[in-house]
């Protein structure tokens, strides 16, 4: 049994989903280098993102709808971003799906991740609240995968 089941069994739900999430997150994130199908462009605000951002913060939208909880993604939301009347009543998760665009194409146009440091940043607020009730950094692009959470 998850030791946080203790505490309160609707953050170890959303936890294990935040955990889950970031993982298959990361696997998604690697099928797309090994097949070599990763692109990058320019946004209007003149940072880099990649299909492999947009593709993660879409899927973890997906996740997140499963659950009916709301996402305000770097690259996408699934509701009205700073809509704080809406937060108060359902979870809310924040995702910046490659936190470190540009080291993560450097490194993939180089084909070297062993000293790449981009994540995938994951944090979720319980409804009404107003400081993260968990948070998740997540960097499976090196050697030697790392995650660390909080809750």
């Amino acid at each position: 049994m998850n030791r946080l089941a203790t505490y309160n069994p609707e953050i170890t739900k959303r936890y294990d989903f935040m955990m889950e999430s970031v993982q298959a997150l990361g696997e998604l994130a690697w099928n797309m280098i090994k097949a070599e199908q990763v692109f990058v462009r320019t946004k209007p605000d003149s940072t880099l993102v990649t299909n492999v951002d947009e593709t993660l913060n879409d899927v973890f939208i997906e996740q997140a709808d499963a659950l009916g909880d709301i996402v305000w993604g770097e690259e996408r939301s699934n509701a009205e971003k700073n809509n704080v009347r809406l937060a108060a009543h359902q979870w809310l998760w924040l995702i910046d799906p490659i936190d470190g665009t540009k080291g993560f194409w450097r490194s993939y146009m180089n084909k070297r991740f062993s000293e790449n440091t981009s994540s995938i940043m994951v944090t979720g607020f319980a409804p009404g609240e107003t400081t993260p009730t968990m948070s998740v950094i997540h960097n499976p692009f090196q050697d030697q995968e790392v995650t660390i959470s909080a809750y």
